[in-house]
């Protein structure tokens, strides 16, 4: 018989295969209707993956830092720090080469063993003053 995960162990499940971006480990972790909620846009898991793809395609080498997580009952809240190098144009920019990094906060809903919705906030203003050719821009 399979151990039952805690929402806390999937969610270090679920976050370790998108650090990976190994989407069909991260598809098994979510919930058939799975929705992500990202700075008032909501995304199915479909979107989310093209979204985060686009990200990376700017971003080489992007990786998630986890700094804190905190689990009470079916919701785990995680803070976390994205990082990587601008190799890629995301919004007509052209590519700096500069590291860059952007912190974000992401509270998770689990239920039944999977991800059934998780809340994502991060500053998006911060990762794009760090893409601005101009010194001070922001």
């Amino acid at each position: 018989m399979q151990e039952e995960r805690s929402p806390r162990q999937v969610v270090e499940l679920y976050l370790d295969a998108l650090d990976r971006q190994d989407w069909d480990a991260l598809g098994q972790l979510v919930a058939a209707g799975y929705a992500h909620h990202s700075n008032g846009t909501d995304f199915t898991f479909e979107q989310f993956r093209a979204r985060t793809e686009w990200l990376v395609g700017g971003i080489r080498g992007l990786t998630l830092e986890t700094v804190t997580v905190v689990a009470d009952g079916p919701d785990v809240a995680v803070r976390w720090i994205a990082r990587g190098a601008h190799h890629g144009s995301l919004n007509g920019e052209r590519p700096t080469g500069r590291d860059v990094a952007f912190p974000g906060i992401t509270m998770f809903r689990v239920a039944d063993g999977l991800v059934v919705e998780d809340w994502q906030a991060f500053d998006e203003r911060h990762l794009y003053t760090q893409l601005s050719p101009f010194v001070g821009f922001g």
